[in-house]
């Protein structure tokens, strides 16, 4: 029932039992005398009808007073339709439904058990520091840990891992969200959708406060980047469908070159620049990515992040020989700010080679 509903008055329910009774004794009258005179149907038939006339007139008046109990909805329809027989089953399943309340659980208190109200302490506070929100090297990363422990934990650790993920999801636990949602276990399932539509929400729910703060303030650079990066860390959850991923993620390159516009030269706009760049690799768009970073990457200011998506597109491109004199310049400036990986990638392209690189593809 709704807040804006009022519950039905104590007359309203004693009138919605006085009209079970009377039907109730009604047509069990009606069977005693269709049993006991079978030459008496047509005329038990005709008084059923009046009295299925009369009982859905009777709940029509009532329901608009506030009676829309299921049992007694139940026990009209059942009544007008199956006569004596709808009477008794009706009458079983309200007796049925009354013992089942008495044991069930609350649907509102079966929801928050999903995901219960963590209570914060010095402990658990590290503890999400250190394991889930990502401080610390990637070798810790707990991604393993919890598709471990939907694969071959109990029910219990299933349930605790899930809450753990949708307490604070990132789209690395994506792999073992959706294992949870094939498992076999019908419990994990349910959570794990319920997880799923959470973590959707959530997000929905930070794109309207974002578009609602840009629409008050659109030209408020630092709001644009967040609105970005909120757009390309909703298509990099893996939870929803390829087409919606795309959009979100078009619909973050849109925002970064929007602040790369607007941002003056320094490392605002690299970080802006970058951000674009990564994203263009990803949506497959290689030579637009290298286009865009080739002015920011020559330059001294030039981030690691860019560099690196940067050198990754002219791999993309088979652009051997401008990647080889790219890394030749950045181990003559000192390539000690970059990445391990980058690092790596480094030595491997400005290594003697003992045969011709391949020409250079035209930008």
């Amino acid at each position: 029932m709704s807040a804006h509903e009022e519950a039905p008055s104590p007359i309203t329910e004693a009138l919605a039992a006085l009209l079970v009774l009377v039907v109730a004794i009604l047509e069990g009258w009606i069977l005693v005398r269709a049993v006991a005179d079978p030459t008496a149907i047509p005329a038990a038939l005709q008084l059923h009808g009046l009295i299925a006339l009369g009982t859905l007139l009777a709940a029509y008046g009532l329901r608009r007073a506030g009676g829309d109990d299921p049992a007694f909805l139940l026990f009209v329809v059942a009544a007008v339709f199956l006569g004596p027989l709808g009477v008794a089953g009706a009458a079983v399943a309200a007796l049925l439904r009354r013992l089942f309340v008495l044991r069930a659980r609350p649907f509102a208190e079966w929801y928050v058990a999903l995901f219960p109200e963590e209570r914060q302490d010095r402990t658990r506070e590290i503890y999400e520091r250190v394991v889930l929100r990502g401080h610390g090297p990637a070798e810790r990363s707990t991604v393993a840990p919890f598709a471990d422990v939907i694969a071959l934990g109990s029910l219990q650790e299933k349930q605790a891992a899930i809450a753990l993920i949708a307490s604070g999801f990132r789209p690395e636990f994506a792999n073992a969200l959706r294992a949870a949602l094939n498992d076999q276990e019908a419990a994990v399932r349910v959570q794990a959708a319920a997880a799923v539509a959470r973590i959707e929400q959530q997000f929905l729910q930070r794109s309207m406060t974002l578009d609602a703060r840009r629409s008050a303030d659109p030209d408020n650079r630092d709001l644009i980047m967040e609105a970005a990066r909120h757009h390309e860390a909703l298509s990099a959850t893996g939870l929803i469908d390829e087409t919606r991923a795309r959009e979100s993620a078009e619909d973050a390159l849109a925002l970064y070159l929007d602040a790369v516009a607007r941002t003056p030269a320094g490392p605002a706009r690299t970080d802006a620049t970058a951000a674009a760049g990564r994203l263009l690799l990803r949506l497959g768009r290689a030579e637009e990515a290298v286009r865009l970073l080739a002015p920011a990457a020559e330059e001294d200011q030039a981030s690691p992040s860019l560099v690196a998506a940067y050198l990754e597109g002219l791999f993309r491109l088979h652009r051997y020989v401008d990647l080889r004199e790219f890394c030749l310049r950045l181990r003559e400036a000192g390539a000690a700010r970059l990445p391990d990986q980058v690092e790596e990638a480094l030595s491997l392209w400005t290594e003697d080679a003992s045969q011709p690189m391949l020409p250079a593809k035209a930008a």
